[in-house]
């Protein structure tokens, strides 16, 4: 469905159309209240989530500094030889 509206008339009249289609349909506040709690929660976890990406991406970053300073030492004990 397009929502780009090119006047605030058909914006009006599409929110009118929509009010029509509606009218008489009841919600179940609970279920509204379960999404909201859902919604909550999806919050929480995207936020852990992202955490646990900065996590990895500072064990990576210590993973590549340890890479670097074994290759280094390889090259050293490889010239002393």
């Amino acid at each position: 469905m397009d929502l780009n509206f090119s006047s605030t008339a058909d914006r009006a009249q599409h929110t009118e159309q929509y009010r029509q289609k509606v009218k008489g349909t009841t919600f179940d506040s609970r279920n509204l209240d379960e999404l909201q709690c859902n919604f909550s929660e999806l919050h929480g976890n995207l936020a852990g989530l992202q955490c646990n990406f900065v996590e990895l991406q500072g064990h990576l970053v210590k993973l590549c500094g340890n890479l670097g300073e074994l290759q280094c030492n390889y090259g050293e004990l490889h010239r002393n030889h």
